[in-house]
């Protein structure tokens, strides 16, 4: 079925993976190693609230359509929005995998899909979901959802929101730094991952060191 309808398959996003909608199912073209297979898997076994029905082979991901609210791009989230996806990772780091922490890889706001109450229903592109650190996915959700690069937000609003992420995660100052370090390592991992897409896109690629120098000088400026 999927050699027919390839054909139809269009790029998505900055990863540039191929999806195709078809008869109420989303088929996503990837590439799967087996340890990422295993981790889904194992994920649809234990009862994980947040992950779709999947169907998976070593080429592609296939799930039922979802109904629910999601985001088109960044930058459109506010405190309410981070309350909840901060409440969901808590919910997924209480699963382990082999006693270790699950981590999505890519909590940008257009991968998790909201109820009308604007609680998360489920979260999609679970291919980049590994092991490891319980840092990782709270640094992305920093970055893309607080949304510190952004010219249009005060260092009032985001120390609002930065402080409201501090208190639902139960930081200290130790967990903080290494936030910090964290959300330098997934800057620099998406632009590595997504370097053929940003590297003539001038816009988007200073975003991203903006993002890093942003970090760099008013970090601590957030827990004053």
């Amino acid at each position: 079925m999927l050699e027919n309808l390839s054909k139809n398959f269009k790029s998505n996003g900055l990863s540039n993976n191929k999806i195709l909608i078809s008869d109420n199912k989303v088929f996503k073209y990837v590439k799967l190693n087996r340890k990422t297979q295993n981790i889904l898997n194992w994920l649809q076994t234990n009862n994980n609230q947040y992950l779709p029905i999947l169907a998976i082979t070593r080429d592609w991901l296939c799930y039922d359509v979802i109904n629910g609210y999601t985001f088109v791009k960044i930058g459109l989230t506010n405190a309410k929005h981070l309350i909840q996806i901060l409440i969901t990772i808590q919910n997924i780091q209480k699963i382990k995998y082999k006693r270790k922490y699950i981590v999505h890889g890519d909590l940008s706001p257009v991968n998790v899909i909201f109820d009308q109450n604007l609680h998360v229903k489920k979260i999609i592109d679970w291919d980049n979901v590994s092991i490891g650190s319980k840092y990782q996915d709270p640094a992305y959700v920093f970055w893309l959802w607080i949304n510190f690069g952004s010219e249009k937000k005060t260092l009032q609003q985001i120390k609002y929101e930065a402080n409201i992420f501090k208190k639902i995660m139960n930081y200290n100052n130790n967990d903080l730094n290494k936030i910090k370090k964290w959300i330098y390592k997934v800057i620099k991992k998406e632009m590595k991952k997504h370097y053929n897409q940003i590297k003539n896109d001038k816009i988007l690629l200073n975003w991203y060191f903006e993002c890093i120098k942003w970090v760099k000088q008013q970090w601590n400026m957030l827990w004053n």
